[in-house]
């Protein structure tokens, strides 16, 4: 059983209107096409976040409070997914979950911000927990001056050190499964105050919203399958989270990279665990390889795993 969680990005008070905006957006598919196990949506608050019922505190409560309620110990595993002030929403489920004994399998974000302080109180940026075992973290490129005042969340993890994450050239909405459908004025998109004029055009951020769903939703269905298959053999060290396939004598294996890997997807490969890109990147061939950004590998390099 694979619980789901999904907390959504920020929108009008109408509750109609509300789901008919976010009716396409990347939280809300996942959550109408989940068949694993029991699944919860909520919609995410108001921009002021003074909707009593919509606060991204109990929008945040009630999916902690949907995992606690169908979670069996060695049966179960946890999917959590939020977008904008819904990331730091599910950010900080994972961190309550981790208080209670409960890891998160795979922690989906789509451009995680948190503007009011209701997360990781008070003004706390809260990092990625360490019972984590896979991050899928998707965030606007600078160049794209979208929504630049927002700022981002849970850039850090546990131990201080930068969470995996790719960037797309998309506006705040397109990130999230709600591109723009026409610009305020002139060729490019105007989001209005604080930040107005955009460097993404219409096309370009559609372009960019399916470049997101293509990337995240591959993983996390690898994700999935992955977690699928221990669940179905629990008492297997190999199919643990993190245990190493290779064993013990074996050569070790060689991974020619292919457009659109990057590290945690590697690691995830072959480890079972997105958090063991490090060892990958800090084998002495590897960072001669890949050289001093890990994020920058390409196509065609060999890459040993450890």
């Amino acid at each position: 059983m694979i619980i789901f969680g999904g907390v959504d990005g920020t929108g009008v008070w109408n509750n109609d209107k509300y789901a008919k905006t976010f009716e396409y957006s990347f939280v809300r598919i996942l959550y109408n096409s989940w068949t694993a196990g029991p699944r919860n949506y909520e919609r995410g608050p108001v921009t002021a976040d003074n909707k009593l019922s919509d606060y991204t505190y109990f929008s945040a409560l009630r999916t902690y409070r949907h995992v606690l309620s169908n979670w069996k110990a060695s049966e179960s595993a946890v999917f959590l997914a939020g977008y904008s002030r819904g990331g730091a929403a599910v950010i900080e489920v994972a961190k309550w979950l981790k208080n209670k004994g409960i890891p998160v399998e795979c922690l989906i974000l789509f451009d995680p911000v948190d503007r009011t302080g209701q997360m990781g109180l008070p003004w706390k940026d809260t990092p990625i927990a360490d019972t984590v075992k896979t991050i899928v973290y998707a965030k606007r490129m600078k160049s794209a001056k979208s929504r630049e005042s927002f700022g981002n969340c849970g850039l850090r993890m546990w131990n201080g050190e930068r969470t995996p994450y790719k960037e797309f050239f998309a506006t705040h909405g397109g990130l999230g499964g709600v591109p723009w459908t026409e610009p305020k004025t002139g060729g490019f998109i105007d989001e209005g105050p604080p930040d107005f004029k955009t460097r993404v055009t219409v096309a370009m951020d559609r372009a960019g919203a399916n470049a997101v769903q293509k990337w995240s939703f591959d993983l996390v269905m690898d994700a999935l399958l992955e977690c699928e298959e221990r669940l179905s053999e629990p008492d297997d060290p190999a199919k643990q989270p993190g245990a190493n396939p290779r064993r013990p004598g074996q050569e070790p294996k060689i991974h020619v990279v292919q457009p659109g890997d990057w590290l945690s997807k590697i690691a995830i490969t072959y480890y079972g665990d997105m958090n063991k890109w490090r060892v990958i990147y800090d084998h002495p061939q590897n960072r001669r390889t890949i050289g001093a950004n890990p994020n920058l590998i390409k196509p065609g390099q060999r890459l040993l795993i450890p």
